[in-house]
């Protein structure tokens, strides 16, 4: 064989073992361009067995196939290079980082054919790791320098801590660290300092050092264990919530926790973080450590430094306060030898108001402390001093100074002596204080503890004095006169002890109790041991005092009443109450009689008022209701109104009725009402009243009638009677929802003179009775003194007027009789009324005439009204009953007609109360002087005017009282018409 042929062989065996066995990638690829020449894509050759180790792609699965595909990228890598090389057929070599390896290659690209290109890819990664893991050594020793430089540097933690973070992350090129103080209360990690590749603020970071959400990352586990920990950090592990924005917005991959310390142990944290997954390695641990133990010691170095500037600032502060002290001590602080004559070593300068004499005399030696105190005081001082030494205890002994200036002063002098370690005494140290004017002071005060006692004695007003367990430890005389307590007893009762209050005043419930004051029931309900233990419970230092005591005096009870305070005092520490009575028995007795006179005056005008007011009222409804009544009665005699409107009319009537019924109870109550009085037999009148009675109370009440054996006969209103019980028995009502029994009692009862106690309201003589009672629920005591007073109910809104009995008594009264009412809680209430008798026969009674019948007649009628309504009213029931009617409003207009028509008229029916400056009264006595046959009929709705008229001229005129109806209207015109009339 040709031996270039062998040599050849044996070249391309080796070439081909080398491409077998090379630990580099090598790859022959042919280029795919476009019609253009434009580099699409390139196809695989031919791989060595370096590829599939690496990449992991068999030779099949690679070899003809396009880089696109087997890459699965496209375009593949590197196409731009790749194309340049296979068409100049330069070579090219470049360093490259593959990220689907994560591996670092150094490529050589060359171009073995046209169209072709070889690959030569050698793995680097691990010299660019070396690269990296030394940058970043480099840039944590920068950061280390930076930091030992800091340490020695600053002398504020603040700085410091902002100087290290910004060394790690300037320096070392890291992309976050923060610096923590951990709250050992709290717990929580509470930053600092931080520092970031982009701005950071601290209060993103929230972490605590427990078990909670916060407290779940490198940071509390570090301060947990108390060593660096190094945790990865994925955004989607739910333990890593509570930071998920900082590791996304900084793209943190890893994070190293290193925890600090002071003097007092552990401190906080430093907390490191890096995009980098496997970025703390050894050796950054390592000098992160250090960078962790530097920042300890600073800290350490920090607070110790300001430990000792603050101790230097106390001691400092202490020497300027005590010598602020001692200079301002209102005496002499002193320290001298132990023994007579007591050679003094320092003197303060407050010694000079005591002494009279500069401190130097003393400290320079021209006189000891002996030569200023009084030779009659000098042995026992040496004496005290010389036994304190002694015994290591310390001094006090008062005496008397002498001073230069001749003004001698009483001083107080407290100290002790120091001692050597051999317990052998060194010198003298204390403090002397003039006490001259405290002695004075002190005489003052025992002169005025004399006169306070013998004021306190002979005070006019009872003072006891309290401990704390409310017993009396002290009383004056006024106190022992108050008791009619004899001398031996009373000094019996202040030196026993354990007495209270109730039994130094000889209360009768505390003398009987075995106990003593405030044990028994009865004190339970008094209000002197009330207040006093309600002061003695609360905060209040003084409070008011109003009671009665029922006491023994000389032997006899009585009742007493007192009002004054009692005051809480503090007596040498001791807590006391100072107990001021006044006895005001004849006081409150006289105040009590002069409510009572006030009190009767008072009713006597309400009522008064009252009953005006209600004639008011009933004045103008009066003169309202008879316009309405008139016209309703009007309307009523139309035969062709429809039923349905007749009906709504007769109901309207009824209606106005019932408002006139009201306006009757109002004038009943207040006696004003004119009353129609019959003789009548009071059984009668009741058993009317029956079937009335049964439709008001109900079915579930029993009613229960019982009526006189003889008829009783009195002279009534027996409308007004009806009333009387009709009140009675609503009340009665009322007072029984549940059902019960109503009893109606008709009698005769004679009162004599020794009966007047029983009825302070009656007189003697026979008299008429009615009784109602009931089995209802009672009225207490302070409900029955109201039940008569007007407008007063103790029904619900809506349900009472309040003018029920105010009525029944109204009416009563105005039959000369009276209403006695005794009741009780729970059984009932009996009401009895007293009605005057008469002596005579039973009456003749007629037929009463239909409220509409017109009485007919004939004549001219002067009608003088000033409410329009009434007045057409009237004058349409007069022409229809065959007068003629002239109208006037008031006097003058009235005075005008009469002089153009007063030949022919008959009659005049006017109002009393006219507007225009003349009332009706006067308006007739003028027409009468001029006409003195003419007849007149006075009317009014006020019942004053019809009872002061009825008085005046009742035996001249007729007076008809508003409202009225047309049969009573047109009955009485017929009847005066038919007689003659009367002259003035």
């Amino acid at each position: 064989m040709h031996p270039d042929h062998i040599k050849r062989t044996c070249l391309a065996s080796g070439l081909h073992l080398l491409h077998e066995h090379m630990s580099e990638i090598v790859v022959l690829h042919e280029l795919i361009c476009d019609n253009h020449g434009k580099p699409l894509d390139y196809r695989i050759l031919d791989t060595n067995p370096a590829f599939t180790q690496v990449t992991g792609i068999r030779w099949e699965e690679a070899n003809g196939k396009l880089a696109s595909e087997v890459y699965q990228q496209s375009p593949p890598p590197y196409l731009d290079i790749y194309a340049r090389v296979a068409q100049s057929g330069l070579a090219e070599q470049f360093e490259t980082y593959y990220a689907p390896m994560q591996k670092h290659f150094l490529i050589s690209v060359f171009s073995p054919a046209p169209g072709q290109f070889a690959t030569v890819a050698t793995d680097i990664t691990l010299r660019k790791e070396k690269e990296l893991e030394a940058r970043r050594l480099n840039r944590l020793y920068a950061a280390l320098s930076t930091v030992n430089q800091t340490v020695v540097r600053v002398q504020n933690e603040n700085e410091l801590l902002d100087a290290v973070c910004q060394a790690i992350v300037y320096k070392a090129g890291f992309c976050l660290v923060w610096i923590g103080r951990l709250d050992p209360i709290s717990q929580r990690v509470i930053p600092l300092a931080a520092t970031g590749v982009q701005p950071v603020s601290k209060e993103d970071i929230l972490v605590y050092a427990d078990h909670r959400p916060e407290g779940m990352g490198p940071t509390a586990e570090a301060l947990r264990q108390q060593q660096p920990v190094v945790s990865h950090l994925n955004v989607a592990d739910p333990l890593l919530a509570p930071w998920k924005h900082l590791i996304q917005r900084f793209q943190l991959a890893s994070a190293a926790a290193f925890p600090l310390f002071d003097a007092n142990g552990l401190w906080g944290n430093m907390t490191v973080y890096s995009t980098e997954p496997d970025a703390f390695s050894q050796p950054e641990l390592a000098l992160l450590e250090e960078v962790a133990a530097d920042t300890s010691f600073a800290l350490k170095r920090i607070q110790a430094e300001k430990r000792q500037k603050q101790v230097a600032q106390l001691l400092e502060e202490r020497d300027r306060q005590l010598q602020t002290l001692i200079s301002n001590i209102p005496g002499g602080v002193y320290q001298c030898e132990v023994h007579a004559p007591w050679r003094v070593f320092f003197f303060s300068e407050g010694s000079e108001s005591i002494t009279g004499r500069p401190p130097s005399d003393f400290t320079d030696g021209k006189l000891t402390y002996a030569d200023m105190v009084h030779p009659e005081d000098l042995p026992e001082l040496n004496r005290i001093v010389e036994e304190a030494v002694a015994a290591h205890r310390p001094y006090e002994a008062k005496y008397r100074i002498l001073r230069p200036d001749g003004k001698n002063r009483h001083v107080y002098e407290k100290g002790q002596a120091s001692y050597d370690s051999s317990g052998s005494p060194v010198f003298l140290e204390g403090i002397v204080l003039d006490n001259t004017a405290q002695r004075e002071a002190e005489r003052l005060l025992r002169a005025s503890q004399r006169e306070l006692e013998a004021v306190y004695d002979q005070a006019p007003v009872i003072m006891l004095l309290l401990d704390e367990k409310l017993k009396v430890v002290r009383a004056n005389r006024t106190a022992r006169d108050l008791s009619a307590t004899t001398g031996k007893e009373w000094n019996t009762c202040l030196t026993d002890g354990g007495n209270g209050p109730g039994r130094i005043l000889q209360c009768v419930n505390a003398l009987t109790s075995p106990e003593g004051c405030g044990a028994s029931d009865a004190c339970m309900q008094c209000l002197l041991n009330q207040t006093l233990k309600e002061l003695l419970q609360s905060n209040q230092c003084c409070a008011r005092v109003e009671c009665k005591l029922e006491m023994k005096r000389m032997g006899k009870p009585t009742t007493i009443s007192l009002e004054g305070n009692v005051c809480r005092l503090q007596i040498n520490g001791h807590k006391r109450y100072l107990l001021c009575l006044n006895d005001v028995t004849a006081r409150i007795q006289a105040e009590t009689e002069r409510d009572r006179l006030q009190q009767q005056l008072f009713q006597a005008q309400k009522m008064e008022a009252i009953g005006h007011l209600a004639g008011g009222i009933a004045h103008d409804f009066n003169n309202i209701l008879a316009g309405m009544i008139l016209h309703y009665q009007e309307l009523l005699e139309d035969g062709s109104l429809p039923a349905t409107v007749r009906q709504s009319i007769t109901e309207l009537n009824h209606l106005a009725e019932r408002a006139a019924n009201l306006t009757r109870q109002l004038l009943q109550f207040s006696r004003q009402s004119p009353m129609e009085k019959k003789v009548i037999d009071l059984n009668v009148c009741v058993f009317d009243f029956q079937k009335l009675l049964h439709r008001t109370v109900g079915e579930h009440i029993q009613v229960r009638l019982s009526p006189a054996p003889e008829p009783v006969w009195l002279e009534a209103d027996a409308s007004m009677l009806g009333q009387v019980l009709l009140n009675l028995s609503v009340n009665a009502r009322d007072a029984m929802p549940k059902g019960g029994l109503l009893r109606i009692t008709v009698g005769t009862k004679e009162i004599q003179e020794q009966d007047l106690n029983e009825h302070p309201q009656g007189k003697t003589g026979k008299w008429a009775t009615i009784e109602v009672a009931d089995t209802g629920c009672g009225m207490p005591p302070e409900i029955l003194a109201q039940a008569f007073e007007p407008f007063f109910t103790t029904k619900p809104t809506g349900k009472g007027t309040g003018l029920g009995l105010a009525t029944v008594e109204g009416i009563v009264k105005q039959h000369g009789g009276w209403v006695e009412v005794s009741s009780k809680v729970n059984i009932g209430t009996t009401f009895t009324i007293y009605l005057p008798l008469v002596a005579t026969s039973a009456p003749s009674s007629s037929p009463q005439p239909s409220p509409l019948q017109i009485h007919a007649g004939s004549g001219t009628i002067l009608l003088v009204e000033d409410d329009p309504t009434v007045r057409r009213g009237v004058a349409n029931c007069l022409r229809r009953a065959g007068y003629q009617v002239l109208e006037a409003g008031q006097g003058i207009e009235a005075l005008q007609v009469w002089q153009l028509r007063h030949q022919e008229i008959d009659l005049v029916f006017s109002d009393m109360v006219l507007p225009g400056g003349m009332t009706g009264l006067e308006l007739v006595h003028t027409l009468l002087a001029q006409k003195p046959n003419l007849h007149v009929v006075l009317s009014s709705g006020y019942s004053v005017e019809l009872a002061d008229w009825e008085k005046q001229v009742g035996h001249m005129f007729t007076l008809l009282p508003k409202p009225y109806t047309i049969s009573k209207l047109t009955s009485t015109i017929a009847e005066i018409l038919g007689k003659p009339a009367i002259s003035p």
